[in-house]
This record gives structure tokens, sequence and C-alpha cells, in this order.
């Protein structure tokens, strides 16, 4: 009597064959479900990417390998011609984390192993590795590594798409004033109504001195509180714009020498901020006059509105004028 057709070798090999395939795409899922989780669990790109790249090192026990770069996550990089970069070594089991080391082409395309991931606009990253007994253990895991280096390359083009809309803005992200660009635009349709009108203007070039000592996590709130005052202290009809991160402008509509004193010594002397913090912060502002019809720049007044600042270093005073004959 035959045994029944379940029962036959073909048929538990073809069953083995199957759980074995089975067992190896679930141990894979969860790789690379590890991977991807520890890449996007990290504060930045750049430090889950080291991260993760400890992780699938430390899973699959590369004899060493390297976090490479042609572009991405390196900020000396020109991108006049490729160029790759170590990010993170590992060896002997643990991993070196420094700056960007310089490695030459050949180093990476004789490598063992080699695993690489284009970024848009930016160059590739990629993993080398030399694996030596661990061979098979490694190619059960090139899928793996594959989807989590798509994965980190997605995560920069989105990264740096990020940042060029921010960059792009015409306004700062914490104070919401407008930038340097905006404020020309505007400044300069106004000096046009000022001089119809015969009328001065004063600008102000505020710095916002120990800035740098206020936490990360504290910054927004200063710097929102600051560009409150700013904004109480001068009139509506004045213009009010940021340069860089510790530097204001004011355009005083119509103001003279007079009325602009009086502003600069009022920013100087309030204190009364909600936050402690934006209360120890000093403020230093250098002023200048444009007089109806003058022909200097926009960027004239603020060279010298900016002269007039670096002044209030060397002295004991808050807040300086800019003259033709100092």
């Amino acid at each position: 009597m035959r045994s029944p057709s379940f029962l036959s070798n073909a048929w538990f090999k073809r069953r083995s064959a199957e759980n074995q395939t089975a067992l190896c795409v679930g141990k894979t899922c969860r790789c690379s479900f590890e991977f991807v989780s520890r890449l996007r669990a990290g504060p930045s790109i750049a430090r889950g990417l080291g991260e993760a790249f400890d992780v699938v090192c430390d899973r699959l026990g590369p004899m060493e390998a390297d976090l490479i770069s042609s572009g991405p996550l390196v900020d000396e990089h020109d991108g006049a011609e490729r160029q790759w970069y170590s990010l993170r070594h590992w060896s002997n089991g643990k991993a070196t984390s420094t700056s960007p080391i310089p490695i030459d082409e050949s180093t990476v395309m004789d490598s063992e192993y080699r695993h690489l991931s284009r970024v848009r606009y930016l160059g590739e990253i990629g993993i080398i590795a030399h694996v030596s007994e661990r061979r098979n253990i490694w190619e059960d895991h090139i899928a793996d590594i594959d989807a989590f280096l798509t994965t980190a390359a997605a995560l920069l083009e989105v990264d740096l798409t990020y940042r060029k809309l921010l960059e792009n803005l015409p306004y700062d992200l914490l104070s919401h004033l407008p930038k340097w660009e905006l404020f020309q635009t505007e400044a300069e349709r106004r000096m046009a109504r000022l001089d119809f009108d015969n009328a001065p203007a004063t600008f102000m070039a505020i710095r916002i001195e120990n800035l740098s000592t206020i936490p990360v996590e504290q910054l927004k709130a200063v710097m929102t509180q600051i560009s409150e005052r700013l904004k109480m202290t001068v009139r509506p009809t004045d213009l009010i714009g940021q340069l860089d991160s510790q530097t204001f402008l004011i355009m005083l509509d119509g103001a003279d020498r007079f009325a602009a004193a009086e502003r600069a010594e009022d920013l100087c002397s309030r204190r009364d901020y909600a936050t402690p913090l934006a209360s120890t912060l000093a403020l230093k502002i250098g002023l200048v006059t444009r007089e109806a019809h003058s022909v200097d720049t926009l960027e004239t007044f603020l060279e010298r509105a900016c002269l007039a600042l670096y002044k209030t270093a060397s002295s004991r005073s808050c807040w300086s004028f800019f003259h033709e004959n100092a």
C-alpha cells in the first residue's frame, strides 16, 4: 500500500524548503525594520544614520566596515568632483565616530561588499564591508541593507528640500520678521515716498549681545519677545527686519535724529521681558539718518549704521550715531 502523498519524501522536502524560506523572509523583515527604526529614531539624520550603521554591523558582524558618502553630510565637500569620505568606521566589534575622512575611489571599488544609494543633488551614501567567514550572513541581509540605505537617502532628500524651503522664506522663522531681501524692497519703496514728501528717515542696526548663552530650547520664546519689544517701541508705520541671527534692522519712517535717539534710549532702558533670560540680554544700537533726496544707496546707510554699532563696543553707551566727519 502506498503512503499518502503528503507523507512522501518529496512533500517533506518541499515543505521544509517553504518553511525555511518563510523563516528567512521573517528575519529579513525584522532586521530591515530594526535598521530603519534606528535610523528614524535619531535626533538628527546624521546621528540616526550612524546609530543604524552600528546596528547593521553589530547584527551582521563584518570584520571591517565603513559608512561612506560622496557628498551628503560632508560640510567641506565642494561638489566639483566625486570624493568619497568615511563617516563612521567599524572594526574589531566596535564603531569609531570621527569627522569625515577622505578615502580613495579604489578603496570603495575594491571592497568585498559595496552597497550604494544615490541622494538627489548631493551624491551617494553607502556601506562598504570586508566580511570574510560571515559571508553567508551578510548575503542573507543584502536586501535589508539596501532598504536601509534607500530610506536614508530619501530622508536626506526630504531634509535638503525642507532646508531650501526655509532658506528661501522671506521671513525669519524665530522672530517672524522680514529678512534682508524683503526689508530692502520695502525700504527702497518708502525712500522714494519720503523724497516726494521731503522727509527724513533714520536706520537702526540693533545687535543682541550674549544671545549664544540662551539654551536652544528657549531661544524661540526669547526671540519672539525681542521682536515684540521692537514692534512696541516703534510706530506701526516703521519697518522692522532681521539681518542675521543676532542683528535687527529698523527704518524709522520720517524720524529725524532727535526722535531716533529717544527710541534708542527707550529700547536700551526697558528690560521688562516676560522671560528672565531675555532680561539678561544687552542691546547695542547703531543709527544713521538719511536726509530727503539723498543719492546714497540703502546698502551705504546699512554700512554706516553697522559702523556706528561697532563703535558702541568700545564705549559704555548703548547706542551711537554715525557722523560723516567721525
